[in-house]
């Protein structure tokens, strides 16, 4: 008689099964937002995205948001600063675009017929599966009137009557160089605005002061670092900057050795595992004060023997201690 087959108990892995211990209450962990378009497992070890944000600007451009809820009919118009546009069940000509099938589709017949045919002084780009971002082509307050309307707003939805948000151009043309954002950095919007011809208060999105940064002297903060270089014609009071973190600064994901844009640098365990496939989660990671069993590490294929040491010392850093 044979021996019986034994099938081989394998224990999935557990939130913070690796962790030996961590202060008090919950300062040990937090809270955060894991991009990596994986299924990510729990004791992987992450990094933070903090480098790399979208140009600086002096003065910002209007834009609004033209969005399909749901099929338009035949005959139903929208317009975008004095262009109207109709919609046809079939045969359409000139000035017409053919509905299709789905709202995603007629969105992006929309959007064809739009990019084949100027509409004056703005540019219409794609929002998600079904809307159309209209931005001015110019900096300014005047594109803040330039008009949005619709027959049928059951069918589209638009985010205002008009554009909105621009803001003037400086009177100045000093320019923001050399800006990449900080550990800390939050999603938005942050502003400098110049008290003098050659100083300017530098404000994260939440509005708080970081602090005054002097031209041509690099700002260095938690959350963002800049140089204001002045140009030909000096700035006055009220001249504004606008810097917006590139898409995914502030985010974490698994560190990997050919990383450049900071999650090269490991700073954080991740506490559970995290489905992030399709589309970025919060998640709970393991910020600092804790010790953590090394052997229950997760680490991506490109860290070797070397570099796992090399993160170990950057985990210590945030006392983060792997025995």
């Amino acid at each position: 008689m044979g021996s019986p087959t034994v099938t081989p108990l394998t224990e999935a892995r557990h939130s913070g099964g690796f962790i030996v211990s961590e202060a008090n209450g919950h300062i040990s962990r937090e809270q955060i937002v894991l991009t990596g378009s994986a299924n990510i497992p729990a004791g992987s070890v992450l990094g933070k995205v903090a480098v790399g944000t979208s140009a600086g600007s002096a003065g910002l451009k209007a834009f609004g948001l033209v969005t399909l809820a749901k099929n338009p009919v035949d005959g139903d118009t929208i317009a975008i600063n004095g262009t109207t546009i109709t919609m046809k069940s079939s045969g359409a000509t000139g000035a017409q675009v053919n509905i299709g099938s789905t709202p995603t589709l007629t969105a992006a017949a929309i959007l064809a017929y739009i990019t084949a045919h100027n509409i004056s002084n703005v540019t219409c780009t794609a929002s998600g599966n079904t809307g159309i971002l209209v931005t001015a082509s110019a900096v300014g307050t005047a594109a803040n009137s330039y008009a949005l309307a619709t027959s049928n707003t059951d069918a589209f939805t638009l985010s205002g009557a008009t554009l909105l948000g621009g803001t003037a151009a400086n009177t100045g043309d000093a320019t923001v160089t050399a800006y990449t954002v900080g550990s800390s950095i939050k999603p938005g919007t942050y502003k400098a605005i110049c008290v003098t011809a050659t100083t300017a208060n530098v404000f994260d999105p939440d509005g708080d002061l970081l602090g005054v940064a002097t031209f041509a002297t690099p700002f260095t903060d938690a959350q963002i670092n800049l140089t204001i270089t002045a140009g030909s014609t000096p700035c006055v009071a009220g001249d504004t900057f606008y810097i917006t973190p590139a898409t995914g600064a502030g985010k974490y994901k698994p560190v990997t050795a050919s990383a450049t844009d900071g999650s090269q640098v490991a700073s954080a365990i991740l506490y559970g595992t995290t489905d992030v496939t399709s589309a970025d989660k919060n998640a709970v990671i393991m910020a600092r004060h804790c010790e953590v069993n090394l052997s229950e590490l997760i680490w991506d294929s490109s860290m070797t023997p070397g570099l796992i040491e090399t993160a170990k010392t950057q985990l210590a850093s945030k006392s983060i201690i792997c025995r």
